[in-house]
This record gives structure tokens, C-alpha cells and sequence, in this order.
């Protein structure tokens, strides 16, 4: 007999010893956490499954109704496999998957909304980002399908729903949606804007970060006479989004999409990366410092045109501008020269490019205590006239000629599923 509810699977790895992994690691403890909670409300999930290497984690949730699947910090088992051996396990049928850092803004009803979409349609995977997966929810017959080839959770999306052909739906791109909690500069993200309630609320509160060049860089996104540049995963709808909703002049360079979500082996490469590789990378900030107010970049891409690999504790160090903790010499240069340009410079990852953008220009309309002035207040939408359907709460695409439109509070925006 079929499950008439879907079983909750949260995925919560503690990595590091350096202070920035830390606090990543303190940041998804608390996220988890809200999770359970709001699941525990949720008719449509039964079981919640937590996978994890972290003892921490396992005593904040002995009061809850978690069932604890314990993996050591050495385990290397590719992330479709595990998650394929719990399936069987566990006999789970429609499951909601969450990596610990996603999902930051969701709220009960998005879970019980997700939930039921798959448990309604068996075959069907629903996820956050088809390019690079951080939540998804699977219908039974792709649960217990073969998730073997997605080393890791970024790859259910392509991997599923491009190359096994698995019928896949996309939500609509908003804070929700596309919010991670990945590395250091996504706290500082959280820390202008974080959630109204909740664990992870008061964790960010709390941390000891400098925000401020995320604070200079919010007058830049305000002042029509300023121009900005955004470099690196961009979804093209969130730079439409972003586009409308600030005021300054937008450079974007938008490269190498899908780049950790099984883009089939390709090499990287960057046309901005090209420019450091050419220009030398002083030389690349101080042009950049001298024709632009502020720059938003997706280091990552950077790293990956180069060859490297950087540790995770470097990464985090560049993030933060402290280079005089990085090994790798490169990333150190690359930071030095980031702390160093008269500009505000945000290092990060995917989630600064995506989900950030939304904390970007809402925090920075906030921050002035003004609203914003567009230009032009009238959208249209394509193929028709009138009023587009609403989409409610950004969970239900209404499809249509391959396109969805969705609504947030403040514009109407075109997307592709």
C-alpha cells in the first residue's frame, strides 16, 4: 500500500576547524533545526531522517521525532548512493530531500505544498535549481529509481531530469527558492537580512562578521549616477529581477552555468578569468576600481578557469578577506588584491549570484528607508495582454509554451522551467 505521506530527508554535514567553517557549521545546525520544527507541522511528511556526521547536531534534535542516520567525516560514499541505500532502507517512497544550508526562507506551507505535488504525481521531480539542486522533492517512482549517478545533491536536477528523462518542474526563482547557505559571504547576507524568526535567525544575529562593505556596496545599488558589475552563475531571470529592482547602472557577465550541477565533464572556462590571466590580477581591480563603484563576484568560477581546487577553509578565508589565511597562493593574491580595490569587492559562491541578489536590493531599499522608483511601473507579459495569473507563493508554475510567469511582492518576472 502506498504512503500517503512523504518522508523528510535533511542532509547536515559539519566540515572544518577554522572559525568561518564554524560558523558555516553552527549556521546549518540552526537551519536544520527550523526544518524539524516546521516539519513536525506539516500533515504531509511523516518521517524525518536526518544524515549526518555531527555529534552537536545529534543532541540539539534527542528531544525530536528524528531518526539518525550517522556517517563518520572520513566517509567518501557519493551522495546518490547513500541517499539510494536510506531509500531501501527505510522503505521511503515520495521523499522531500534538504541540504542542510537550503531552504533558509521556507516556510511550513512550502514544505506541505512540495510534499503534496509529489505524493499526487509519482513520477515527477520537483526541484529548486535544475542547474545546481540544494532541495527537491521526488515522487515515488523516481525515489526508487537509480539516483546512483549524482555524486552530489547539486545533481539531481540534471542529472535526473536532463540525461534519465525524468519529468522534472522547476519553482519559480525568489528568496526561498534560491537562498544556500554555502560559505561565509552568504552569512553576511543573512546578517543585512535574515529571516523573521527561527533558530537560524539568532544564530546570525550573533556572529561576529564585518558587513560593511556589503553595507557600501548597497549605496552603490540605490544611486541612479552609480554602476555596479556582477560576475559569475548568474540565472538570467534573477538578473532580470535584480535589474529592475535597483537603481544603479548593472554590468553582468553571466558564465559557466551548471558548472557544479553535472555540466558532462566540460572544462572551465571564463572570459572574465581570461582577463586576470592577461591583465595580471592587481592590474585587473584596479581597472575594475577605476570604471566601477562596486562588483559583486562568484570567485568560484575563477578558481575553476585556473585549475584550482582550493581548500574549503581558503575559499572561506577569501570570502572574508583574510588572506593572510590562505595556503594556496594564488587565491591569496586573487584576495589581496579584492581587499585592496577602492571598491566594495563581495567574494562568495553560487548563492551570492543567485538568492543574494534578492537580499541584495531588498536590504539596500531598507537601508534608506525609501522605496523604489522605477522607471518604468507597467509589465507586460509575453504572448498576451492583460493580467498574468498570479502564482502563489512562487510554488506552482503555470506552464505554458515552455515558459512560467511568476509573481513576487514587487515586480512580474518571466523565467524558464
Amino acid at each position: 500500500m502506498r504512503s500517503s505521506k512523504a518522508t523528510l530527508i535533511l542532509w547536515m554535514r559539519s566540515e572544518g576547524d577554522s572559525e568561518a567553517e564554524q560558523m558555516v557549521s553552527g549556521a546549518k545546525r540552526a537551519n536544520v533545526l527550523d526544518h524539524v520544527e516546521k516539519a513536525c507541522h506539516v500533515e504531509e511528511i511523516g518521517s524525518i531522517i536526518l544524515v549526518t556526521n555531527c555529534p552537536i547536531m545529534e543532541k540539539s534534535l534527542k528531544d525530536y521525532p528524528v531518526i539518525l542516520e550517522r556517517v563518520s567525516p572520513q566517509e567518501m560514499v557519493p551522495f546518490g548512493e547513500r541517499l539510494g541505500r536510506i531509500i531501501r532502507k527505510h522503505r521511503v517512497e515520495a521523499l522531500f530531500y534538504v541540504g542542510g544550508g537550503s531552504g533558509v526562507f521556507m516556510e511550513a506551507e512550502d514544505m506541505a505544498r512540495m510534499a503534496r505535488a509529489v505524493l499526487a504525481s509519482p513520477d515527477m521531480l520537483l526541484v529548486n535549481n535544475f542547474f545546481s539542486t540544494d532541495f527537491a522533492a521526488l515522487g515515488r517512482d523516481v525515489a526508487l529509481g537509480t539516483l546512483g549517478r549524482c555524486r552530489k545533491d547539486n545533481h539531481l536536477g540534471m542529472v535526473l531530469g536532463r540525461d534519465q528523462g525524468v519529468k522534472t518542474r522547476v519553482l519559480p526563482p525568489s528568496l526561498m527558492a534560491r537562498f544556500d547557505i554555502d560559505t561565509p559571504t552568504d552569512l553576511m547576507m543573512l546578517k543585512t537580512h535574515p529571516p523573521r524568526e527561527g533558530h537560524i535567525s539568532r544564530v546570525v544575529s550573533d556572529l561576529p562578521m564585518d558587513i560593511s562593505s556589503i553595507f557600501h556596496l548597497m549605496d552603490v545599488l540605490v544611486d541612479r549616477d552609480r554602476e555596479a558589475a556582477i560576475m559569475g552563475r548568474i540565472p538570467p531571470e534573477i538578473a532580470l529581477f535584480f535589474d529592475r529592482e535597483t537603481a544603479c547602472h548593472l554590468r553582468f557577465h553571466i558564465e559557466e552555468r551548471g558548472m557544479e550541477g553535472g555540466k558532462g565533464g566540460e572544462a572551465v572556462w571564463s572570459l572574465v578569468g581570461l582577463c586576470l590571466e592577461k591583465a595580471g590580477i592587481a592590474s585587473f581591480f584596479r581597472t575594475l576600481g577605476a570604471h566601477i563603484h562596486g562588483a559583486v563576484v562568484d570567485s568560484r568560477v575563477f578558481f575553476r578557469h585556473f585549475g584550482l581546487h582550493p581548500s574549503r577553509r581558503d575559499r572561506f578565508s577569501s570570502d572574508i578577506l583574510q588572506p593572510e589565511e590562505i595556503a594556496d597562493p594564488w587565491v591569496r593574491l586573487l584576495t589581496e588584491a579584492a581587499r585592496e580595490c577602492p571598491i566594495p569587492v563581495i567574494l562568495g559562491g553560487h548563492t551570492l549570484v543567485s538568492g543574494g541578489l534578492y537580499i541584495l536590493a531588498e536590504a539596500a531599499w531598507k537601508k534608506t528607508g525609501r522605496p523604489l522608483i522605477r522607471d518604468v511601473e507597467q509589465f507586460h507579459h509575453r504572448g498576451g495582454e492583460g493580467k498574468p495569473p498570479a502564482v502563489a507563493n512562487g510554488l506552482s508554475p503555470v506552464e505554458g509554451d515552455g515558459k512560467w510567469l511568476y509573481q513576487t511582492t514587487a515586480t512580474l518576472s518571466l523565467g524558464r522551467t
